[in-house]
């Protein structure tokens, strides 16, 4: 089957039918070849309602968890977005063709590497990738969005200090089988709302972690 074909069919059929309309995301995740990022052995699901296996006990998310990511985030052409946990390196790549600029961060160097190649050769060039063997966010730089890639057992209030007065902040908090997806606010200096997104099962496997995913 061709690819454009089966990529135009998963925005249709997955990402459009849960709630996911606008039309900024769903053309991005529709021009973004998904199957670029997903590993060889898994090529016949790449636009799957499926979470595919990665490497170090990772998981692709599901195309329409990124939808619904990328619509909550509501990404402009001005933000600065920070990933911690870029993976695949698919959500990025999707969010660098909505923002500004894109930092993402990996304490796996092979998912670096390959990130970054793809990148490369989309013409991503607002997107970079780094290595961080430990995840220790610069507190003095700030960002529009900032986006926990993988699940935290708590809630951890010092991330909201990487964001500017209205930025946003994903997440998945919680331990299995009960998280939650959320979606943080700052307000101002002293308040943020947060907003519950989703059921996160849908997002992270229940049982598939060999290992809690984020440490800070």
């Amino acid at each position: 089957m061709n690819d454009d074909f089966s990529l135009q069919q998963m925005v249709k059929q997955q990402v459009r039918t849960w709630d996911v309309l606008d039309s900024r995301v769903l053309d991005v995740m529709t021009q973004i070849p998904r199957n670029r990022f997903v590993p060889v052995p898994y090529l016949a699901v790449a636009f799957a309602d499926y979470c595919i296996p990665l490497d170090h006990g990772r998981h692709m998310l599901t195309p329409k968890v990124i939808g619904r990511i990328l619509q909550a985030l509501d990404l402009q052409p001005t933000d600065k977005v920070l990933e911690f946990g870029t993976g695949s390196g698919y959500l990025a790549a999707c969010m660098a063709a909505l923002a500004g600029q894109v930092r993402s961060l990996d304490t796996q160097s092979d998912f670096v590497d390959r990130a970054a190649q793809i990148a490369g050769d989309l013409g991503l060039k607002n997107l970079t990738v780094e290595h961080c063997p430990e995840y220790s966010p610069v507190q003095d730089r700030r960002y529009d969005v900032v986006v926990i890639r993988e699940p935290l057992a708590q809630y951890d209030s010092r991330f909201e200090g990487l964001l500017n007065t209205g930025g946003r902040l994903y997440l998945c908090v919680g331990e299995p089988p009960v998280r939650d997806a959320l979606l943080v606010t700052r307000q101002d200096n002293e308040h943020c709302i947060t907003t519950s997104l989703f059921d996160a099962l849908t997002a992270i496997p229940y049982g598939s972690e060999q290992r809690q995913a984020f440490e800070f």
